[in-house]
């Protein structure tokens, strides 16, 4: 039998920075390994509604909705969410947890992620709640809930977005080259990456073979709606059949096109050469050949010569 994996779920509040936040960790005891790291943090106190006594999958559900309908706060909420990435692949940071958790030590839990998360949010005055759960594995890797119907976007040359499965992406800059994202349209391809922040996304990333060794893979992204919101840009995309993916940039930056190999096109005769330039008609006939092949040098100087001749006669006898 499978073991349980572990659940910790929780909140902070940062009043001077008026900060509210949501985070969620799931922990494979019997692996050794985080399975899913993930946060949102907002201005708004609404999700501060959510409690630590509600389950694991209510707080995964709000998350995902906060970023799925952008109310959030995007730059500080990729801020933590790279923290919290590199934390899970840090053994000492899973081996200290799992130490809070077989001792039911919530304190020296809440005292060690209150520490991660002022190096991001500067507030002495924050306060953290967290609550720990046991999880069924069958439960964490049931099938992905499809992700609510988009409405038409009312940005000229935007598309409404199909139902399907919505995953958070990054943008994949080009400081050389790139294209403004304010340039960007409808139909544009660009370069993305899949933030493993979840099972359902690591579902992806690795059935799509999008896992390096260090590092996601990117990928390209149809671009199918851009719409600017109070955060930034907000982007959604095709990944694939049924597959999108969504991001808000706040920055003017520049994003890197899809430069995949060329479609292959029905070649027409003389139209992948070039012109070829024009002779001078006086060189035209020494260079070229005959029908034969042999060069028609010998025959022009031939001809020069009898011109030559008869001029030297008619000057000899116009001078008798």
């Amino acid at each position: 039998m499978t073991a349980p994996l572990i659940a910790i779920k929780g909140r902070f509040h940062a009043p001077q920075e008026r900060y509210y936040a949501l985070f969620l960790f799931i922990l494979n005891p019997e692996a050794g390994y985080v399975e899913t790291a993930t946060i949102v943090v907002s201005v708004y106190s609404d999700l501060y509604r959510l409690e630590p006594r509600h389950s694991w999958r209510e707080f995964e559900n709000k998350i995902n909705e906060l970023k799925y309908h952008n109310q959030y706060s995007p730059v500080i909420t990729a801020d933590l969410q790279d923290r919290l990435k590199s934390l899970t692949m840090n053994e000492d940071f899973f081996s200290e947890v799992m130490k809070c958790v077989r001792a039911n030590a919530t304190a020296q839990l809440e005292k060690m992620l209150l520490l991660i998360f002022q190096r991001a949010v500067r507030d002495n005055e924050m306060t953290i709640e967290t609550a720990i759960e046991t999880v069924d594995p069958a439960e964490l890797n049931a099938p992905p809930e499809v992700a609510p119907e988009i409405k038409p976007s009312t940005t000229s040359g935007s598309a409404p977005i199909d139902t399907g499965v919505t995953l958070n992406v990054t943008l994949v800059l080009a400081p050389v080259g790139g294209k403004p994202v304010t340039e960007l349209k409808s139909g544009d391809i660009i370069m993305v990456r899949i933030v493993p922040m979840n099972e359902r996304a690591n579902f992806f990333i690795d059935t799509m073979k999008l896992r390096g060794e260090k590092s996601i893979k990117p990928c390209p992204m149809v671009l199918e709606s851009l719409n600017p919101t109070d955060a930034g840009l907000l982007i959604r995309g095709r990944l694939d059949d049924n597959l999108y993916g969504i991001v808000t940039e706040s920055e003017k930056v520049l994003v890197q096109l899809y430069e995949g190999p060329a479609i292959d096109k029905d070649k027409k005769e003389n139209t992948d050469v070039a012109a070829p330039r024009r002779k001078n008609p006086q060189t035209a006939t020494i260079r070229e050949k005959d029908s034969n092949g042999k060069s028609n040098l010998p025959l022009v100087l031939s001809g020069a010569a009898a011109l030559l001749l008869l001029s030297a006669l008619a000057y000899m006898i116009s001078s008798l």
